[in-house]
């Protein structure tokens, strides 16, 4: 066996050791504390079109300018609730953060739009009990994955913040069929193919109260046994595209300036050499 086959051999060996260790199923409980509920908003989202009496699975991404994430799920008869973080090439501490569970058990809420409501109104008075939940992870095929699992299941919201989820360029993993909605930061937007653009394209866009770009998937259907769709975005403050334009302005002025300058002085050359001949 010569050299060239030694590296070669040597190459397949490591990236088949690399996919065997990224394949490992680790399950790890996690200690995360719930610190302060006032962080979240806890929106019911209706469509009628979906269903007339009662709510639909919905997460609803509040992405941000810096590297945090904050989502909010409003669930519906659920026991596991899965969340897979972006991948992160360097992990420094827990993923996961102020973790918020603000639910009943099924059999006293069936997640009717009016059992909702009510339990809205029990969060506004702190008129809630606690139902027993642990938090968990597990590495599958090199990916983070995080589970909330309840004693039973139950109706109501789950809130968490997710940490070290990148600048303006996000992806979100939807494990089962669900609503989905992402809220952009005050003065953002998307859109721009150059700049960042939503894949799969959503559903519906509007503008909140509060001057936030809301898009919103609703057409997720479970086609396969192991579901996943991915939905990647890229937003960007409102005047990213003039700074754009402003600077592609100047480079094309910068580069035709050049360019004259060099024929110009290309010609001079030209000249000088005639006169010498």
């Amino acid at each position: 066996m010569n050299y060239n086959h030694k590296i070669i051999l040597l190459f397949i060996l490591i990236v088949i050791l690399v996919v065997t260790v990224g394949c490992i199923d680790r399950m790890e409980d996690v200690d995360v504390e719930s610190t302060n509920i006032d962080e979240y908003e806890f929106e019911i989202y209706f469509n009628e079109s979906l269903d007339s009496t009662h709510i639909k699975n919905t997460t609803s991404v509040y992405l941000s300018s810096n590297d945090t994430v904050k989502s909010v799920h409003m669930i519906r008869n659920t026991k596991r609730l899965e969340v897979v973080p972006m991948e992160q090439f360097i992990r420094s501490g827990e993923t996961i953060t102020n973790v918020v569970t603000l639910v009943e058990p099924v059999t006293k809420n069936e997640g009717t739009v009016e059992g909702i409501e009510i339990l809205k109104e029990k969060i506004k008075k702190n008129d809630i009990s606690d139902v027993e939940y642990n938090i968990s992870k597990e590495v599958i095929r090199g990916r983070e994955h995080i589970f909330i699992d309840f004693e039973e299941k139950v109706t109501g919201f789950v809130a968490y913040t997710l940490v070290n989820q990148g600048r303006q360029n996000y992806v979100h993993t939807v494990n089962t069929p669900s609503v989905v909605r992402i809220i952009l930061p005050e003065s953002y937007t998307t859109g721009n193919r150059v700049l960042g653009y939503p894949r799969p394209t959503y559903d519906s866009k509007y503008e909140d109260d509060k001057g936030r770009k809301v898009l919103t998937w609703y057409k997720i259907e479970n086609n396969s046994d192991d579901f996943r769709e991915i939905i990647t975005i890229g937003f960007y403050e409102k005047s990213a595209p003039l700074i754009l334009t402003y600077v592609s302005i100047m480079i094309l002025m910068l580069s035709f300036a050049i360019i004259t300058n060099y024929y110009k002085n290309k010609r001079k050359r030209n000249d000088l050499q005639d006169e010498i001949k």
